[in-house]
């Protein structure tokens, strides 16, 4: 299934800005680059799944905060590859090249930054937090409640800390062999 552009759809208007703010050419960051895997298709899926209206923002100024936003995290995400070529620093006696000096991990930063204000200004969003972690934890029943303090500090207190405090010995009379 090939990847389709849903946000930044014309390569003529939508590609010069991701450009700019990396400070760099069309020729060394051609289109087809930006439209690799890693880059422009995870900003864009970054972004639908947090602004579920996106499709519906098509002009004004969320229009605007949207393409922005995605603009600037597809920076973001290609900043490792600058960061990966200008690191192949050449030097053989006297002669040496270096790539830019630019902070590629600082600008990724700034851009990360500036995505997340233009986002986060859509006065018009729908916007859905993605689940990082998912708890689980113990039911309450009557049936596994401690009698006894000791009972409820063996429960509290890790399993191998309370075997060394006890000389190697077991004593949880309510612990899983």
């Amino acid at each position: 299934m090939a990847w389709t552009a849903a946000i930044l759809t014309s390569s003529a208007t939508d590609y010069p800005p991701i450009r700019t703010l990396l400070g760099v050419s069309s020729t060394e960051l051609p289109d087809a680059t930006i439209e690799q895997s890693p880059f422009l298709p995870t900003a864009e899926a970054i972004v639908k799944q947090g602004i579920t209206n996106y499709a519906s923002l098509t002009s004004g100024d969320n229009s605007v905060l949207l393409k922005a936003g995605a603009a600037a995290l597809c920076a973001a995400l290609l900043c490792v590859k600058f960061a990966r070529e200008d690191a192949a620093d050449f030097k053989v006696g006297d002669y040496e090249e270096r790539g830019r000096q630019v902070d590629w991990r600082a600008r990724a930063a700034k851009l990360l930054e500036d995505a997340e204000r233009a986002l986060g200004a859509i006065t018009t969003r729908t916007f859905t937090r993605r689940t990082l972690v998912a708890l689980a934890g113990p039911t309450r029943s009557g049936l596994n409640v401690p009698e006894e303090i000791e009972q409820w500090v063996e429960r509290v207190v890790p399993r191998f800390v309370d075997w060394v405090e006890e000389g190697g010995e077991e004593d949880d009379d309510w612990a899983a062999p």
